[in-house]
């Protein structure tokens, strides 16, 4: 999630010349080395033993159990509880993507190739999970991770990863252009305007870049459109505890100024912007448990994300639309069981958004064709 305040950093123990905010203060110094379990030692080689950011400059706001960034515009918590989630949302989208880390086919994977740099930045960083696998995975890769808050991110990480606490919705972006920009679940970053911050993203690729969006359709409780063939008893359909949350987070979101519903318009705007190969794919995630293994596996993280998310972003949503928290744990509490239902098989949608940036602009290939 992307942040405010102060801009910090560090990269393998050295300043960062990337980050947003040349004027924002930086902090970087070495951890305390200390003696490490068989369990915690796997990735020492590779990891470098610095601090990535200092703490964040504001206040936190603790409420419901639950500690959330200073700013208030975040509904969700950026506690362990909230960081627990987020890696287990990260496992889905990689089980959804066949053990992958990204939908996009990147130029570095290529055994010819050759650049002499890849960069790469994740918006939205959260607990820096992808940032991390993607460092390890892409050691010729320079990596830049931002995100609202440095309170999940790691002390310990790759040399070719940087993180830095930044506003992107408020803040200049980073100076540099990138080859792959990953952008993953930061509806709950407080953002407001999704054209401006999808056309940010697409003016800081490289030509030849690829840009990556993910995220959970909004209204996310449907009816996979495979399943035509019900055993006896079963109904292809959702509870109506679902149907009344699915209308309520749409409402309560737009009432607060903050738009939870982007998806249908980000594949216009990429073209607009002159994006090519733009591709969306959808991935549909059964609530139930099903026979096939893979598919029982995403169904299990799913409920996994329910069982622990719905409380933690939830409480604070109703709460600021005047829900008392008896209330909104009730709706909760009838959710959970109609999710749980063996009778009602419904699903989670979650898109995957790509495309390039061609290395010719469009208006400078039709001037050439003249």
């Amino acid at each position: 999630m992307p942040s405010e305040g102060e801009g910090t950093a560090t990269k393998g123990g050295k300043e960062s010349e990337s980050g947003p905010t040349s004027e924002a203060k930086r902090s970087h110094h070495k951890a305390d080395e200390q003696e490490e379990d068989d369990d915690d030692n796997s990735l020492d080689e590779t990891l470098s033993n610095f601090s990535s950011v200092s703490e964040d400059s504001l206040p936190p706001i603790h409420a419901f159990g639950f500690t959330f960034h200073g700013s208030g515009r975040i509904l969700w918590p950026n506690d362990a509880a909230g960081g627990r989630v987020m890696d287990l949302q990260h496992n889905l989208w990689k089980s959804c993507l066949g053990g992958n880390l990204t939908d996009t086919r990147l130029p570095i994977e290529k055994p010819d190739f050759a650049e002499p740099s890849f960069h790469i930045l994740d918006v939205g960083t959260g607990t820096g999970i992808w940032a991390i696998e993607m460092a390890l995975r892409y050691p010729q890769a320079t990596i830049l991770g931002m995100d609202i808050s440095s309170s999940l991110l790691p002390k310990d990480v790759p040399s070719n990863l940087t993180f830095e606490v930044a506003d992107i919705t408020e803040e200049p972006w980073p100076p540099r252009l990138y080859d792959f920009i990953h952008m993953r679940n930061i509806c709950q970053g407080g953002i407001t305007d999704w054209q401006a911050l999808i056309t940010n993203a697409y003016n800081h690729l490289r030509p030849g870049g690829h840009l990556e969006f993910t995220l959970y359709k909004p209204r996310f409780f449907g009816v996979d459109p495979a399943q035509t063939d019900l055993p006896s008893g079963e109904l292809a359909e959702i509870g109506p505890a679902c149907r009344l949350y699915e209308t309520l987070l749409t409402t309560m979101t737009e009432a607060l100024g903050l738009d939870y519903d982007p998806m249908s318009r980000i594949v216009g705007w990429l073209g607009d912007l002159g994006g090519e190969n733009i591709r969306e794919r959808t991935y549909w995630v059964p609530l139930h448990s099903p026979r096939d293994v893979v598919m029982r596996e995403r169904s299990e993280l799913m409920r996994q994300v329910f069982l622990y998310g719905m409380d933690q972003f939830n409480l604070m949503l109703f709460d600021r639309n005047g829900w008392s928290e008896s209330d909104t744990r009730d709706l909760i509490d009838q959710v959970n069981k109609e999710v749980q239902d063996p009778k009602l098989r419904s699903s989670v949608r979650l898109a995957f958004i790509t495309a390039k940036k061609p290395l010719v602009p469009r208006s400078a290939a039709g001037s050439s064709d003249d």
